[in-house]
């Protein structure tokens, strides 16, 4: 019963050696007991985008430790699950001063993106996380006066629509309201990349662009990244800048903690596993970080059925969207 414990190691943690039949209790106990955060390794995925691995690796941990908690009232091995815990408590730590240091930048770190048109991320507005992404899109617009810019978010707070309360944002700051493109429909981050690309698609003067910059705060910047770059054609380059959690200057005595919690949240969400395990299933192998058979990237009607079809906060969206792109439901058409 111990074999289902197998689960991981030796592929993302090197120290650490596994072979899923051959190896008996202590030593499989033995390889848990010696599982670390290599820290450089860390590093080096996020600030190259391959923000996946973070999530699996966390994912992997919690299911080691859920097994192990499990079976450890009768083997007595409760310390070996509390590493694991710690294992996972310092991969977030990891990933927040990673994502620390890079407020500010681009991801990925060697990214040579000459955006062609920007995207800024919606989030609730008025609490000083929207307005800080809304910022540093000024900035960008401002030092790339020519090219667009597309506000993404219908939101869940009734009453807001968070394209709309991001278009006039940037007009009250001076922004030419004919550059500034609305999206909302979204209501999440996988919807903020569909609905981006379906309004690119479906816009005759976005059509043409594939360099793409997207803003959004740190916290956030790994999911979105994720998302849209699994959505967005191959031949599409796409890297996000890293807002501030909140507007210049303004602090709060907790304000490291919460970017902190936040940041965990968005590792450990289960719409990230929920999002690979469709890409996984559908189109994408997580383990050769390549699209495989039935890619869909940058194919509206492929997007709808394998994404949309199955996502519940888009349901009702789909005989519209089928129909505006002459799909047939159910095919990649």
């Amino acid at each position: 019963m111990f074999k289902k414990l197998c689960l991981f190691v030796c592929t993302l943690l090197p120290c650490v050696a596994c072979a899923f039949g051959g190896v008996t209790l202590s030593d499989r106990l033995d390889n848990l007991n010696d599982v670390s955060i290599q820290n450089d390794l860390i590093r080096n995925h996020i600030e190259a985008g391959g923000f996946e691995y973070v999530f699996n690796l966390y994912q992997q941990l919690e299911q080691e430790r859920t097994n192990v908690e499990y079976f450890s009232p009768s083997v007595g091995i409760g310390d070996i699950a509390n590493r694991l815990l710690i294992a996972q408590k310092l991969l977030t730590h990891t990933t927040y001063d990673v994502i620390t240091s890079n407020t500010g930048k681009i991801l990925p770190v060697d990214s040579d993106i000459k955006p062609g048109g920007i995207i800024v991320l919606g989030v609730t507005p008025q609490l000083g996380i929207l307005e800080s992404r809304l910022d540093q899109a000024y900035k960008l617009a401002i030092l790339y006066p020519n090219i667009p810019i597309i506000v993404s978010g219908k939101g869940r707070k009734s009453g807001v629509v968070e394209a709309d309360y991001m278009y006039n944002y940037l007009v009250a700051k001076g922004i030419d309201s004919h550059r500034i493109f609305k999206e909302s429909e979204s209501e999440d981050t996988v919807g903020n990349a569909v609905f981006t690309y379906f309004t690119i698609v479906q816009e005759a003067s976005l059509k043409g662009i594939n360099q793409w910059l997207i803003v959004t705060n740190n916290f956030h910047a790994m999911r979105a990244l994720f998302n849209f770059s699994r959505v967005f054609p191959l031949d599409h380059k796409i890297a996000v800048f890293l807002a501030p959690l909140l507007l210049d200057g303004v602090q709060r005595a907790d304000q490291d903690k919460i970017l902190e919690g936040l940041i965990t949240s968005e590792i450990s969400t289960d719409s990230n596993q929920q999002f690979l395990e469709l890409l996984e299933q559908a189109w994408f192998n997580a383990d050769s970080y390549s699209f495989e058979h039935n890619d869909i990237s940058g194919q509206p009607c492929a997007i709808l059925n394998e994404v949309l079809f199955k996502h519940a906060l888009y349901k009702d969206k789909l005989v519209t969207l089928t129909m505006t792109f002459q799909c047939v439901m159910g095919l990649n058409s």
